[in-house]
């Protein structure tokens, strides 16, 4: 069995309130990162530790530099690839993001742009990451059966992922959908 990364996205917030991209391999494996990340000190970024001696695995070499947030998420965020995003304020402050695809198994093969980062709770960044995941796991499959049973079109269910998923803003999360995301089409 072949293992993969738990890819993940890290955007640290600049002084001028735009953000500078990287990447970490394994940042997204059971929420570690947001510790490592936490333990850094605000313009130390790439300390290779993150104080206890162990590795943050972040790529000190960016993806991208001096961009909005909402052209990362227009232009870089691949939810397809990426398991977590965390959100490095200028404070130090840490805010992790499950990276949740839209994309259907057996379905979708290249929809890179169609998913959100669904904001999850920085004080039980695992216990809320992982119910998370397993949230979006659950409503996936069932909108699968749905499309298996001829009950919603790909486009249509789809759409209402997307629905779905920006309704969490009402439970206090945040939520930024992707640029392909549509969550105003599968009423009809």
């Amino acid at each position: 069995m072949t293992t993969v990364g738990q890819r993940a996205l890290v955007a640290y917030e600049r002084t001028n309130g735009r953000y500078d991209l990287h990447y970490a391999h394994w940042g997204a494996h059971e929420w570690l990162l947001a510790a490592s990340l936490a333990a850094i000190r605000p313009g130390n970024r790439f300390d290779p530790t993150d104080g206890s001696g162990s590795l943050t695995g972040v790529d000190p070499d960016p993806l991208a530099t001096d961009r909005s947030f909402e052209d990362l998420l227009a232009s870089h965020v691949d939810w397809q690839t990426y398991d977590a995003c965390y959100v490095v304020a200028t404070d130090g402050s840490v805010q992790p993001y499950l990276a949740a695809w839209f994309g259907l198994p057996g379905h979708d093969t290249v929809r890179p742009r169609d998913g959100a980062l669904v904001g999850v709770d920085p004080e039980r960044v695992e216990r809320d990451g992982e119910f998370l995941r397993g949230r979006v796991a659950g409503l996936k499959a069932a909108t699968l059966a749905m499309v298996r049973d001829d009950r919603l079109s790909l486009p249509t269910a789809r759409s209402f992922l997307a629905s779905e998923v920006r309704s969490w803003h009402a439970e206090g999360r945040t939520v930024h959908l992707g640029p392909d995301a549509d969550p105003t089409g599968w009423d009809d």
